[in-house]
């Protein structure tokens, strides 16, 4: 029966044109292919897939980074020009205040100025006014002196000049 079956593997393999020889070469060669094979996924195929997959998830990584740092940037940026806004707002409210102080001061100064100087006019024109009552009632007492002296050279010439005109 072996033998039997060996000559039905031989007549098998003379359809292909194969010697047992042949079959046990090709045997070999699938075998010692498998190996290679194995021997190649560990030492070639294995760290290439695993350098792509690192390089993938460097690039990956990287892009996820810069993505992230991207979007940090831009929520510094928007807090930066936040907070600049309100130190322009700050800035902006001591500057009125400071105005609004300025005008107030000088408000206040030149209300005094206002009324110290009403104050010194008040009290010139009363010393006018005393000056000018002195001066009236100095000028009404010589006006009665000087009257009554032109009156009294007046009445002292008259009668000459009636004792001129009947000469």
């Amino acid at each position: 029966m072996n033998e039997d079956k060996l000559s039905k593997f031989e007549e098998t393999l003379a359809l292909f044109t194969l010697s047992p020889i042949d079959f046990y070469m090709i045997l070999l060669c699938a075998v010692l292919f498998f190996l290679f094979l194995k021997l190649a996924d560990k030492l070639l195929f294995t760290p290439f897939v695993k350098l792509y997959e690192a390089r993938e998830q460097a690039t990956e990584g990287a892009g996820q980074l810069a993505t992230s740092q991207s979007t940090e940037a831009e929520k510094l940026t928007a807090q930066y020009e936040t907070e600049l806004t309100e130190a322009r707002i700050e800035s902006m409210q001591k500057k009125l205040s400071v105005l609004k102080e300025a005008r107030d001061s000088a408000q206040s100064i030149l209300s005094a100025a206002e009324s110290d100087v009403r104050a010194f006019l008040n009290t010139e024109r009363e010393k006018q006014k005393e000056q000018q009552e002195k001066l009236l009632d100095r000028l009404s007492g010589e006006v009665e002196t000087l009257s009554s002296s032109i009156v009294e050279r007046l009445l002292d010439t008259q009668p000459t000049q009636s004792s001129y005109g009947s000469h």
